[in-house]
């Protein structure tokens, strides 16, 4: 499966383990909606969801910066 694989062709277990997360902390939003009629999510959720998108995105930008010395 060419998902979970670097651009060398070997497996990324990093990519396979945030699948895995991926799948438990949806599972866990979808869970609480539907326990709780679908009302709103708590504020933990929510800044769970930020954050979690706020590092991806920082992540990006930060691997493209590149530091040197003159």
């Amino acid at each position: 499966m060419t998902l979970f694989k670097e651009l060398n062709g070997t497996i990324s277990w990093r990519k396979i383990i945030t699948a895995g997360v991926l799948i438990c902390f949806m599972a866990a939003q979808i869970g609480y909606l539907i326990t709780h009629n679908f009302d709103q999510l708590p504020a933990p959720y929510w800044g769970s969801d930020a954050g979690v998108i706020v590092f991806y995105f920082s992540k990006q930008f930060f691997e493209g910066v590149k530091i040197t010395n003159k």
